[in-house]
């Protein structure tokens, strides 16, 4: 996140430079519109509660709009200390167990 001067230079080229090397304008794109293309996939959402960069409320919506099966992981962590916290990988790892038993008929 870039804030003052910084903060529109960064609009003016990083958004656009990302977004040619994605093929999508990222400055469009609300992944709430999109997550139910991804059904019958298992949907996790990960969170922090004190996120900085991305509102709170835009993870719960974006957990709202999915479908079953999904689950979501909210902590009280910014949006950079969520990506290292171990309680996290933790809940990331059982998601994906949990889904592959589930694939494999095993639940």
């Amino acid at each position: 996140q870039f804030w003052g001067p910084l903060a529109r230079i960064a609009e003016w080229t990083a958004i656009p430079a990302a977004s040619a090397h994605a093929g999508y304008d990222l400055a469009a794109f609300r992944p709430a519109d999109h997550i139910q293309e991804n059904w019958p996939s298992p949907m996790f959402v990960a969170h922090g509660e004190r996120d900085e960069i991305i509102p709170f409320r835009s993870g719960v919506r974006l957990y709202n709009s999915a479908f079953e099966p999904k689950r979501n992981w909210w902590v009280d962590l910014s949006h950079n200390q969520i990506l290292g916290d171990p309680s996290t990988m933790r809940a990331v790892l059982t998601f994906f167990e949990d889904a592959r038993r589930v694939q494999r008929g095993i639940v």
